[in-house]
């Protein structure tokens, strides 16, 4: 498998002007997934439609960060259990938090969503949530760059059982 543009993007704009789009691409060249969100900047009334371009280079209202292997495993743990994930980025000066939680909409008489959130540096807070096809395609996505991370980081490292130290496998 060589999937060189896996991409799951999401544009969720609204009336009130406070959606935002968020956007997850493999990169086969890294191992790992790069998520990039930006705030809503537009509405229009008479098209009924967002924008967010001009967001774009602002970054108050954009952010981007690395999503490893095992942050996609607990994604899509998520995804299929709707429990609770969360993780922390920390590089340079930039502190980022994700989180992942159960949307509970019964009282809407809607199905159940997750909510999705960044926050970079305490200040920088970007929103979305996942519908259940969403949800279902984004589980498909998760899956299929774990398997290609997976299988990359075998070509890239040729190693063994053997290669491990026995004080790495059974410290005293």
């Amino acid at each position: 498998m060589n999937i060189q543009s896996l991409t799951y993007t999401l544009y969720k704009p609204n009336a009130k002007n406070s959606g935002s789009a968020c956007s997850f691409r493999l990169s086969n060249e890294r191992d790992c997934v790069f998520l990039n969100m930006i705030a809503q900047s537009s509405w229009s009334d008479e098209t009924k439609r967002g924008g967010f371009k001009e967001n774009k280079e602002n970054p108050n209202k954009s952010l981007s960060c690395k999503l490893n292997i095992d942050e996609l495993g607990g994604i899509l743990a998520t995804l299929n259990t709707f429990i609770e994930w969360s993780a922390f980025h920390s590089f340079k000066d930039d502190k980022t938090q994700l989180s992942m939680k159960k949307w509970d909409r019964s009282s809407a008489n809607k199905p159940d969503a997750l909510s999705f959130g960044v926050t970079k540096n305490g200040s920088i807070k970007i929103g979305t949530y996942f519908e259940q096809k969403e949800i279902e395609c984004l589980k498909v996505f998760c899956a299929e760059a774990i398997k290609e991370i997976m299988w990359n980081s075998g070509k890239k490292e040729e190693w063994s059982m053997e290669d491990i130290d026995d004080e790495f496998l059974y410290p005293e």
